[in-house]
């Protein structure tokens, strides 16, 4: 089974792809001069609302360019939007005050780095913004973008379900668009624990490992897989698929147990 293309973090590193490659020069996107209305989404009971006038200059622009980045398989244009809105929502009159390129924006990887300011007061107002948003689809379709398999949609909702109750992913996600250097490393090792929240999942990836090597699988070495999967520790199943989020570590291990269903 061929590998998925690698994919590029929008402001978040290492997690989303981005829909912007199209080989042309960032184009200039000029805000509208006249004053739009509010917008706003909603996420479970809580609002987040932001301005889309910043001094005079709209921002909605910058809301629309990491929006529609946001936009993958598995994450509603709602949860985009409110991810997005809770960006420019502590960074917008800096984007209209430097001038920042819509598409410049939602290109980048970390805020810092397009000469940003995000500090600690302003790093909590987007932990709590983020946490109002719907960041079990989020985490789940980055987890589908990085393993080498296509798997179903309902097959990431225990990954949905588990990070919606756990608020520490919106500090992680927050930490690294803040430009924090240990934001990256908690973040895979978010994804990492969302992955073997899904036993399911991991069969599928060590499955598939396995017929890589270019032997078929069978009902009854699936079954032993299974069994080895859930013999392990979620710290023992997180080592191996840190090492190699492919499966084949993990596969190697398993094939290891199941040696007697090889024939061979």
């Amino acid at each position: 089974m061929p590998s998925r293309p690698a994919r590029t973090l929008l402001s978040l590193a290492v997690l989303l792809a981005l829909s912007a490659c199209n080989g042309d020069d960032d184009p200039v996107v000029e805000p509208p001069a006249t004053t739009a209305p509010t917008s706003s989404s909603t996420a479970s009971s809580v609002v987040v609302t932001v301005p889309t006038t910043v001094e005079g200059a709209a921002v909605e622009p910058y809301v629309e360019a990491l929006a529609g980045s946001f936009q993958l398989p598995g994450i509603s244009e709602d949860t985009a939007r409110c991810m997005s809105e809770a960006v420019v929502g502590v960074v917008g009159p800096q984007l209209v005050d430097l001038g920042v390129n819509p598409e410049a924006f939602a290109l980048a990887t970390t805020l810092p780095e397009l000469g940003l300011v995000v500090d600690e007061d302003a790093e909590a107002e987007l932990t709590e913004s983020l946490d109002a948003c719907d960041l079990g689809a989020f985490l789940a379709s980055s987890v589908a973008a990085e393993i080498p398999i296509d798997p179903r949609l309902s097959d990431l909702d225990c990954i949905h379900a588990d990070v919606n109750d756990d608020p520490t992913v919106a500090s992680v996600l927050a930490a690294s668009l803040a430009g924090d250097t240990a934001g990256p490393e908690a973040l895979q090792g978010a994804r990492i624990d969302a992955l073997v929240s899904c036993e399911p999942l991991v069969l599928a990836l060590a499955v598939a490992a396995f017929e890589e090597g270019g032997d078929p699988s069978n009902e009854e070495l699936e079954s032993c897989f299974a069994d080895g999967i859930s013999a392990l520790t979620p710290d023992e199943l997180a080592t191996f698929l840190s090492s190699d989020i492919t499966g084949g570590t993990l596969a190697a291990e398993l094939t290891d147990g199941c040696a007697g269903l090889l024939g061979g």
